[in-house]
């Protein structure tokens, strides 16, 4: 089991707020920031913050998801998933879902999953 210190994030000075997150991360593997912030009650900042920061030290991967704005899939699912690292898609390309082909980065939506790798358990220890 690794253990992170979340001394830089305010909101998990709270026992509740970092109970919830400690909770979250047992039951999902899969987390997106919107995901941590609403669990936890903490700020989407801070769980972009607390995931990127599991991503540098390799406990998690990140993905952008990628969705385009004129399927109407309901609901929304993405057409792509990709590496943070290997960046936005070359654009054009076709829709797996309506088959339109995209032919402008405004057609596209995008947010972000984490994949946890390995077994976590936050802790707040100011210094």
């Amino acid at each position: 089991m690794k253990i992170l210190n979340l001394k830089h994030f305010l909101s998990f000075r709270q026992e509740r707020t970092l109970n919830n997150l400690n909770e979250l991360v047992e039951r999902q593997k899969e987390l997106m920031p919107h995901q941590v912030a609403v669990a936890s009650g903490c700020t989407v900042d801070e769980a972009m913050g607390i995931l990127m920061l599991l991503t540098v030290d390799k406990m998690a991967e990140a993905y952008l998801l990628i969705y385009h704005i004129l399927d109407d899939t309901d609901p929304p699912v993405p057409i792509l998933a990709r590496r943070l690292t290997d960046g936005f898609p070359e654009i054009p390309f076709v829709c797996d879902n309506c088959e339109r082909e995209i032919t402008d980065t405004n057609e596209l939506r995008y947010d972000f999953l984490f994949k946890i790798g390995s077994t976590l358990r936050f802790t707040y220890l100011s210094e």
